[in-house]
């Protein structure tokens, strides 16, 4: 999207593509820039792929980390939308979650407020990312066509459409990393199996023709 000062590089990656490490430091927003048909359910990711602490040494911890990130409405000074943020141990995950759902058919600006740095002064400039939320307009039919069993599950379970082809699945952990992805379906039902993957809740994106997609989650025990 944009080159930042010194060897820094912001890229945003969409949700079907695989995440890689760009040059020395690396932005990637989950949603991506310029999103469109997010779930108003969505959680919101800012990954940074290495530890960074605010430029001027500042530790990044759970104490100010709610000062480096805003969520806007409408405008990039719009109204401020109220979120819950939390940094990874590791210092390279913010997670921004909303304490309500998102409004239907709307443009929001997520943006990190102040320039990061990593340990060898690598700086990651501030930046904002706009991305707009799915129409209300047949969100709950789409919801009811599908059917994914069995929910829980032991990573073995179906993906049903009762009557519109699904075009691709994508399956992402509760980190937001990716880990199914499938392609040119053109079908009503597929099968999937992540019984290699870890236990937890993942995230089931099902995309139809026409730019429409829902999302489910699923939680996978032992």
């Amino acid at each position: 999207i944009s080159l930042l000062g010194g060897s820094s590089t912001l890229r945003v990656w969409t949700d079907g593509e695989e995440r890689s490490r760009v040059a020395l430091l690396g932005l990637v927003t989950i949603p991506a820039n310029g999103d469109k048909n997010v779930s108003v359910k969505t959680k919101l990711y800012l990954d940074f792929g290495e530890p960074l602490r605010i430029d001027d040494d500042t530790e990044i911890n759970y104490n100010n980390v709610s000062g480096l990130v805003s969520l806007r409405k409408g405008t990039a000074e719009g109204s401020e939308v109220n979120i819950k943020v939390a940094i990874s141990t590791e210092k390279e995950l913010v997670t921004i979650i909303t304490e309500d759902d998102l409004e239907y058919s709307e443009n929001y600006f997520l943006s990190l407020t102040s320039s990061l740095e990593d340990y060898y002064n690598n700086s990651l400039e501030a930046t904002t990312i706009e991305f707009e939320t799915e129409n209300a307009d047949g969100i709950e039919n789409l919801n009811n066509i599908i059917q994914i069993y069995p929910n829980p599950s032991l990573g073995r379970f179906k993906i049903e459409s009762n009557n519109q082809e699904i075009s691709s699945i994508k399956i992402y952990d509760y980190m937001g990393s990716m880990v199914l992805n499938v392609s040119n379906l053109d079908r009503n039902d597929y099968s999937v199996d992540i019984s290699n993957k870890k236990n937890g809740l993942y995230f089931i994106k099902i995309d139809f023709s026409g730019n429409k997609s829902i999302t489910h989650k699923l939680l996978k025990l032992k």
